[in-house]
């Protein structure tokens, strides 16, 4: 029987694993939960704007303004023009069961779509 034992290298922010150290610290780098990401997309490097969400109590007490909230905080997200930005505010911010309209292949389609190609000359 042969028995080995490997290190295994988690990101910081998301869980994400791999065995080669390199490839945690690149995703880290880009993570869409790293505060302070670089992104890919836009070159963004400042940090990432997160939208407060109520809290359990304030919820309860405000469940009539959830819609108002919910249109506000849509509206801030199409004011963003880069999706993998987007993502980052909506992934940092905790919006997993607000049911915010994204759909980031869709808009990172759309985004590449939009984009005016790049030369690179000789």
């Amino acid at each position: 029987m042969k028995i080995k034992t490997k290190k295994v290298y988690y990101c910081e922010y998301c869980g994400f694993k791999r065995l080669a150290k390199w490839a945690v610290e690149r995703h880290e780098n880009h993570c869409t939960m790293n505060p302070i990401r670089k992104c890919r997309v836009c070159n963004n490097n400042e940090p990432v704007r997160k939208i407060k969400k109520p809290s359990q109590a304030e919820d309860e007490r405000l469940s009539a303004l959830v819609g108002c909230f919910k249109q506000l905080a849509q509206e801030l997200l199409e004011k963003l023009e880069c999706p993998a930005c987007t993502l980052a505010v909506l992934r940092q911010s905790g919006f997993e069961g607000w049911e915010i309209e994204f759909d980031y292949k869709k808009e990172m389609k759309d985004y590449w779509a939009n984009q005016e190609p790049e030369y690179y000359g000789m």
